[in-house]
Formats: C-alpha cells, structure tokens, sequence
C-alpha cells in the first residue's frame, strides 16, 4: 500500500536544516513532544501513513488513489508559490492567491489530528443514537432487523442485544476512516476555501536576523485569542477575532485576520521577535505531536514550551 504524506514532502523541505542542504539525504529537526525527544530525519520519512487516502473499494489504482493524485495537483500548484515566498518575493498574482489558499484550505483538513475529530464525532453521535434506539424495545427491534436482513433474530435474540446495548460502556462504535476524508474534502473546497478567499492576508517577515518560524503536523489552523464565553468551545473563521496561521518558511508565515487592512498583493508585514513566538506557540500547542524546524534549538524550544504547557495542565482546545 503506498505512502501518503498528510504534510507533503515539498513542504517540509522548506524547513531543511541549511548545513544539510546538498547532502544525499537532508534533514529537518523534528521535535517530538510526547516523549519529548529532538532527531534529525528526511522529509521522506515523516508526516506519511500507508494508505492514508486511499479509497476503498476501488478496482483500479486510478480509483482507488484519486484523492491522493488531487492532492499531488494541489502541491504542483502551490510549490512553486511557496518556494517563491521563500525567496523574498512578496507580490502575489490574484491566481497564485488563489492556488496558495485552496492548497492550505486542504492542507488544515487533511491531517490525522482534524481526521481524527472528525471519526470521534461521528462515532459519538453513532453511538448516542443506538443507546436511544435501544432505550424504545419496539423500534429498536425493527430498527435493529433491518439493518441486518443477513439473518433473523428471535425476540429473545433482540431483547438480549437490546439488554446489552444498554449497559454501561458496553459498545464502541468506530467511524470508518472514508467518513473523515469525505468531511475533511467537502469542508475544505465548500466551506474553508471560500472563506480564506474573503479574508485579507499578509506575508510576516521577521523582524530580526535571528528569528524564525517552525510548523508542524498540523500546519494551518486558526485561533480566536480573544476571552469567549464558555459555551464557545471552538474557533471559527467567522469569529471577529480570529487569527489563521500558515508558516511556509522560517522566514515567512501567510496570517489572515478579519480585522487586518484589505488588499492581498504586496503586503509584507514585519514580525517582531514576541509575534514570532506566539504563532510558533500556536504550531507547537495545536500539533498533533510533532514539530519541524531548520533548527535543532528551534526544535528544543518547542519541546521544552510542549513539557512546561503540559505540566501546566493547560488545554488547547479544538484548533478548527
């Protein structure tokens, strides 16, 4: 089963290490925050799972690997864009707006800590509507039968499942994984996408020699820095407030805020050394558990930031 890469390889190479450039096999300095450890490994071998995207079902690889080849269109569009920003070029064509935002519209979806969610989701609500199923004997009977027309059960059969369903902890529904990518697709080029196309965006420089971006698994995401009543538990891109994040370099981070000056060619803004690291905090607190950066102290720093939030008790809360 091939490989997919959920953070594409033309991506992280944005991030090699400068003294491995030119070697056989550069690297990036990769912070992995749960044991909290820093290596050195190949874009290669990172952010990829076998058959990630794959479709099930299908009877030829053109069928069974379409979403993995829309991906690869997308990264041939942008790559060249994001390279261009990463060689100090600020001015953008309204069609390389367009290329770069659909690519990060998919780009925020596609990974497993947003599928992930996603599966959670559904299986909850799976989960919610069998129990109260099996709270009603007469519908839960039918309702049961004809989701299984393989066999017919008895009515001691079905009061018996209906029993069991009603205990404590007594199931575990799990989404399949084709559910996610399907959620993950249609909110991207449905609701993501167009939104972002509405959205003023600049180019962060930092402001001094020694200042940088690092990214992670997650790369693009959003966050409403504002307090919020309780009751919002998210942060969503209509929120007045809200900041998206996308570092394509260590010297160039695309950000979006509704609150920003409208126009989206030429603006180059520049980051003050303290925005620099509140929008690497950001990639390290909403991560699904790795960093990347051309750094090995980069890398530490996030590590080290990752282990003092953690005993901190804090919670990040859902990044999308």
């Amino acid at each position: 089963m091939a490989e997919h890469h959920y953070v594409p390889q033309f991506y992280l190479r944005q991030f090699l290490d400068p003294a491995s450039v030119g070697t056989p096999d550069p690297w990036v300095w990769v912070g992995d925050l749960e044991p909290g450890e820093v290596s050195r490994r190949a874009p290669r071998n990172l952010a990829n799972r076998a058959g990630y995207y794959s479709i099930p079902g299908g009877t030829t690889v053109a069928e069974t690997e379409a979403v993995e080849r829309l991906f690869q269109q997308m990264e041939t569009a942008a790559a060249p864009i994001v390279r261009k920003l990463n060689g100090g070029v600020d001015t953008l064509t309204p069609q390389e707006w367009s290329d770069l935002l659909y690519f990060a519209a998919f780009l925020a979806v596609r990974t497993p800590s947003v599928r992930d969610n996603f599966e959670h989701f559904f299986s909850d609500v799976a989960e919610m509507m069998l129990g109260m199923s099996a709270m009603h004997p007469a519908h839960f009977a039918d309702t049961w039968q004809k989701a299984n027309p393989e066999r017919t059960y008895t009515p001691q059969e079905l009061e018996q499942i209906r029993q069991d369903l009603l205990k404590k902890d007594a199931f575990k529904i799990r989404a399949r994984p084709i559910l996610s990518l399907v959620a993950a697709f249609d909110g991207a080029k449905d609701t993501i996408y167009p939104v972002f196309m509405q959205m003023p965006w600049v180019i962060l420089r930092p402001s001094i020699a020694n200042s940088f971006f690092l990214t992670s698994d997650t790369p693009v995401g959003w966050v409403d820095p504002t307090p919020r009543p309780p009751m919002y538990r998210g942060h969503g891109l209509a929120m007045s407030n809200v900041e998206v994040s996308f570092p394509v370099g260590p010297r160039a981070c695309l950000f979006a805020g509704w609150k920003l000056a409208p126009g989206m060619d030429s603006v180059s803004v520049p980051a003050e050394p303290h925005h620099v690291e509140q929008l690497n905090t950001r990639r390290v607190i909403y991560s699904g558990g790795q960093v990347y950066a051309h750094q090995e102290a980069l890398a530490q720093w996030a590590v080290d930031f990752s282990v003092r939030h953690r005993d901190a008790g804090a919670e990040p809360g859902p990044s999308l």
